[in-house]
């Protein structure tokens, strides 16, 4: 992603949602506790909102119940991207 992707985009009409935590799910075939543990490590309180970046693959589906479980203990709650941003017309 380039500025000048992002000015594009904005001339267009949009705007550019990127996640701001990585639970680099994409490197672990097999064990969910290194996506908890990069989402535990984060966990700096320095962030209102959070957007976490997970991918389609079993260990993320496997590791997604604790993932919950520790935003919710949080305080956290979900919500959809037309409420996270205050912008009609995601779903």
């Amino acid at each position: 992603m380039t500025d000048e992707v992002v000015r594009v985009v904005n001339r267009m009409g949009y705007e550019v949602v990127n996640w701001n935590l990585d639970t680099n799910d994409w490197r672990s075939n097999y064990a969910t506790s290194p996506i908890i543990d990069s989402l535990y490590a984060a966990d700096t309180g320095s962030m209102d909102s959070k957007i976490v970046l997970m991918h389609d693959r079993p260990v993320t589906v496997q590791a997604l119940e604790s993932v919950i479980h520790f935003y919710k203990k949080k305080g956290y709650t979900f919500v959809n991207m037309e409420k996270c941003l205050g912008v009609k017309g995601y779903f």
